[in-house]
């Protein structure tokens, strides 16, 4: 195991509490989204539906990112990009 796959297995396990607890989402989102992956700064977050992932990026996703810019106890993140997939583990 590489450091860099170390560290990226870290960011995003510092990641996935905040949507799982419905700290940056909210509790409606968190449980039908899930932090899929993190690389590179860039979060990707499964969820249910085109509705929800149409939702998101048009109305939540600005103020999602800049949330989690703000908190500087998680890794940096400087884009969220929103797909449709299982949605919650």
């Amino acid at each position: 195991e590489t450091l860099a796959v170390r560290q990226r297995e870290e960011d995003l396990a510092a990641l996935e509490p905040l949507f799982a607890g419905a700290r940056v989402v909210g509790e409606r989102l968190a449980t039908r989204s899930r932090v899929a992956t993190f690389r590179d700064g860039i979060l990707t977050i499964e969820v249910d539906s085109a509705a929800q992932r149409y939702e998101l990026e048009a109305f939540r996703g600005p103020e999602l990112l800049a949330g989690l810019q703000r908190d500087e106890d998680i890794p940096k993140v400087r884009k969220i990009v929103f797909r449709v997939g299982s949605g919650t583990a």
